[in-house]
């Protein structure tokens, strides 16, 4: 006889979706008092950039490490900027490569 539960395995993705959604509330919840109102993305990116060694990442680092084209790094880039989170530097070996840096704001 068919049980009316589903399995494990056929449930796992509905799982994982709810499971990113409380993520993200919870992540506005916790940014709220800060009045900060970034997509899961940027804070992503925000993280990457905080935890990089060495010299800042470039565009075509974060994108590798975030797995998506470089173009959409442009835009998330530009959303943090706008928020005075992020700053573009030029590298200073190589005038072609924008860095990435947090400033004092994207730290907080």
């Amino acid at each position: 006889m068919p049980s009316s539960e589903p399995t494990a395995g056929t449930n796992l993705p509905e799982q994982l979706v709810r499971l990113t959604r409380r993520m993200h509330r919870a992540q506005k919840r916790h940014l709220a008092p800060l009045d900060i109102a970034f997509t899961p993305a940027q804070s992503r990116l925000l993280r990457i950039v905080a935890h990089y060694r060495g010299t800042p990442p470039r565009m075509a680092d974060l994108a590798e490490r975030l797995e998506v084209v470089p173009r959409a790094v442009t835009t998330l880039v530009d959303g943090l900027e706008a928020h005075g989170a992020v700053r573009r530097v030029p590298d200073p070996a190589n005038r072609r490569v924008v860095r990435i840096e947090l400033t004092d704001t994207g730290r907080t």
